[in-house]
């Protein structure tokens, strides 16, 4: 007697569930049901008044860094959250808004993976798997809930939009992203153009007219309000997951702006020279958005625990298209270390400052039971920077395994792409 086939993303939707449920109810009894991620009680506002930013957000209690937020990205996650904060409250319906962008996300992840040719049916289905077992995953949904899953769609749609040859489409969308997802997506912009016709002009109009928006709305901004968002993002290398990070914590610490300005230059130039180089080795453009990425995050002073996640619907795929089983398990475990590490490196660093200063009650319950579990005088601070330096291993892996590895044809969008 045959069985009727489960559908191809039941599995990896009910893994996804029980797995961030499970995680956010331990929490939420380890911290006695009170919010141990800072930036949850700021997202929540900015949800909840989806236009602050437009007016003066420094009126409205918000700090220069959360002003600096794309002007749209409150309102358009809002969607998917709102209507949970109303229903579950703070705690469970953040989580429960970007669990519902996750599930978002892993739609779209199976139709990239349909859509790419070369890659069989069960592997699509361990990659599914795959994604929704990444601790990046879980961590962002249940441990410290944020909105990068969110803002990995925005790279999923220019890289499906670049891989289907819609030249027309792409720069509407590096503004999309620019508005409404993250200005640090405009890194992917060698990215496209280097596989397209004319790339550098390409290149040069897309930064145009991605930088001209963002340009037009600082200049409302200074003449409505006198202030200048955007470019006032400034936040601690030491508490990064970058090169930035490990010199801070080894003694070498530059003005944060300078630190900063850096690393800018670092991520664009790293940009366009990983994307020239794969473009002229003709390589997948998953393996090059993935690669760029990854390069751009250990090179930013402000890369935090969950921005890998912008490469989450495009990373599996890239693995999918590797020929030989040995790199699809590298690149797989390196994925599932580089989420390990940033969220080792994130409680570790918690518990240290907790322990050292006074913090948020549910960051002072947590640092208690991690006292109780490993004892006042563990190294904390050295645990920190140990996992630091497993995210950066795991992102050198990833970048030789991507600018290496044999890979299919990348067939997106093609007739004769492997379809179910």
């Amino acid at each position: 007697m045959k069985f009727p086939r489960i559908p191809r993303l039941l599995v990896p939707l009910v893994v996804l569930v029980a797995a961030s449920a499970t995680i956010a109810f331990a929490l939420h009894r380890a911290s006695g049901g009170n919010e141990i991620a800072d930036d949850v009680v700021t997202l929540t506002r900015m949800v909840r008044d989806p236009f602050v930013l437009w007016r003066d957000y420094r009126a409205a209690g918000l700090s220069d860094n959360w002003g600096s937020f794309p002007p749209l990205l409150p309102p358009v996650f809002s969607l998917l959250v709102a209507p949970w904060l109303r229903i579950a409250g703070g705690f469970w319906g953040f989580r429960l808004g970007v669990l519902s962008w996750t599930i978002a996300a892993l739609f779209v992840l199976d139709a990239l993976l349909r859509r790419a040719g070369g890659i069989p049916e069960e592997r699509r289905r361990g990659l599914l798997l795959l994604f929704v077992l990444l601790p990046s995953v879980l961590g962002a949904i249940a441990l410290i809930p944020q909105e990068e899953i969110y803002v990995s769609l925005f790279a999923a749609a220019l890289y499906a939009a670049a891989a289907a040859g819609r030249w027309k489409l792409v720069p509407f969308l590096f503004v999309a992203a620019a508005l409404a997802g993250k200005y640090f997506l405009l890194v992917l912009v060698p990215a496209a153009a280097f596989v397209s016709p004319a790339p550098w002009r390409r290149a040069a109009a897309w930064s145009a007219l991605a930088l001209g928006a963002l340009a037009a709305y600082a200049a409302y901004h200074r003449i409505a309000h006198g202030l200048s968002p955007i470019v006032s993002h400034d936040v601690d290398p030491g508490s990064c997951l970058s090169i930035w990070a490990l010199a801070w914590n080894v003694g070498f610490q530059p003005p944060q702006r300078a630190a900063r300005a850096v690393s800018l230059v670092l991520a664009a130039v790293f940009a366009l020279v990983f994307s020239r180089r794969s473009a002229a080795r003709g390589r997948p453009l998953s393996f090059t958005f993935s690669g760029t990425i990854v390069g751009a995050l250990m090179l930013l002073s402000v890369s935090y625990p969950g921005y890998i996640l912008w490469a989450a619907p495009i990373l599996p795929v890239a693995i999918g298209l590797m020929k030989r089983r040995p790199h699809r398990i590298g690149a797989a475990a390196l994925a599932v270390l580089w989420g390990a590490g940033e969220w080792g490196a994130n409680f570790f660093r918690g518990v240290a400052l907790a322990l050292g200063a006074d913090r948020p009650a549910g960051k002072e319950t947590l640092a208690a039971f991690a006292e109780r579990l490993l004892g006042r005088g563990f190294p904390y601070g050295a645990a920190h920077v140990g996992f630091l330096c497993l995210v950066l291993a795991a992102g050198c892996g990833l970048l030789y395994i991507l600018s290496t590895a044999p890979a299919e044809e990348e067939a997106f969008g093609r007739r004769g792409a492997n379809q179910p």
